[in-house]
């Protein structure tokens, strides 16, 4: 018999002898005590279950919060960086006391700073989509275009070349050109480093001027008559 109902039956009987008839209804009643019983534990343990899942998903909720709020500050933190990063370069960049010019694979500048605008005279808009090679004289632009060449299938890492340009109001301006391959913006781009040595070449032109001409009536002297006879000499021997 259920002790519940056993406890109710002493209580309430208590020194009565129970009819042998009752007795089927007091197993009925011990039975549905003992399934109340079951479903009480189960529904304990149902709950008991539940609370350990829901727990469980609270802590994992909490771990991808967590999770969560890392990976934003790392890439918050990777944005900073990058604009940091970006911004010193642009820094760099604009602020060089020489020209740069970064042209895409084909030659178009896509890309110059302030110094190499007044390498040129124009201004930045009228620069850029352009052809690099065309402000180059004639004479020297096929001589830029294979170590550009070069440069493009791996061949050389750096070339450094001096060649002439046109200035945009017609006059001639000699630059020392240096250009490299860099990775930039997930692309490879000719970077082009042109510094101004006009003024060095006028002085060369000059020193050699005096060297072979008369200071008083500026004619040819004797110096620049040997040069010349020995390269033709040096001709006629070759041929």
């Amino acid at each position: 018999m259920h002790s519940r109902l056993a406890r109710q039956l002493r209580r309430h009987a208590a020194g009565v002898e129970l009819p042998p008839a009752l007795q089927p209804l007091l197993d009925g009643i011990s039975a549905a005590f003992a399934d109340i019983d079951r479903e009480r534990a189960l529904h304990g343990a149902a709950m008991d279950a539940l609370s350990l899942e829901m727990t469980a998903r609270y802590e994992r909720l909490q771990r991808s919060e967590a999770e969560y709020r890392e990976l934003s500050e790392t890439l918050l933190a990777a944005e900073r960086a990058h604009r940091d990063a970006d911004a010193r370069y642009r820094a760099i960049f604009e602020n060089a006391g020489v020209a740069i010019f970064l042209l895409g694979w084909s030659g178009t500048i896509t890309e110059v700073n302030e110094a190499a605008c007044a390498l040129l005279g124009y201004a930045r808009a009228e620069l850029l989509g352009r052809d690099a090679s065309g402000f180059l004289l004639r004479e020297d632009a096929a001589s830029v275009s294979e170590p550009l060449g070069q440069l493009r299938s791996g061949l050389r890492d750096v070339v450094s070349i001096e060649r002439r340009l046109r200035h945009r109001e017609g006059h001639i301006v000699w630059v020392q050109l240096t250009g490299s391959v860099v990775e930039l913006e997930g692309g490879r781009t000719l970077a082009l480093v042109l510094q101004d040595i006009t003024a060095r070449k006028a002085m060369e032109l000059q020193l050699v001027e005096q060297a072979f001409s008369d200071d008083l009536t500026g004619l040819a002297n004797r110096a620049l008559f040997r040069d010349r006879l020995r390269h033709a000499l040096d001709r006629r021997a070759r041929a």
